[in-house]
């Protein structure tokens, strides 16, 4: 599993909201956790992506991508 962090400032935030977007669309996302938060000049949304390589990845990522389920 992979993990990306993205902060994007809640005003002049559109490049990296775009970033983010089209990262979201290129992996296979697990898990996305967001926290906002302010300084006393500005305010910002966190986001932690977990992710799984598309090349390659794990064994999960694989299974996902073949459309094979494993079988113990």
């Amino acid at each position: 599993m992979q993990v990306k962090i993205f902060t994007i400032p809640m005003m002049g935030g559109e490049a990296v909201n775009d970033e983010m977007n089209a990262f979201m669309r290129s992996v296979r996302v697990i898990n996305v956790e967001k926290q906002f938060f302010a300084t006393a000049e500005k305010a910002y949304w966190c986001f932690c992506v977990n992710y799984a390589d598309n090349n390659g990845g794990t064994a999960a990522s694989n299974n996902f991508q073949t459309g094979k389920t494993k079988v113990d």
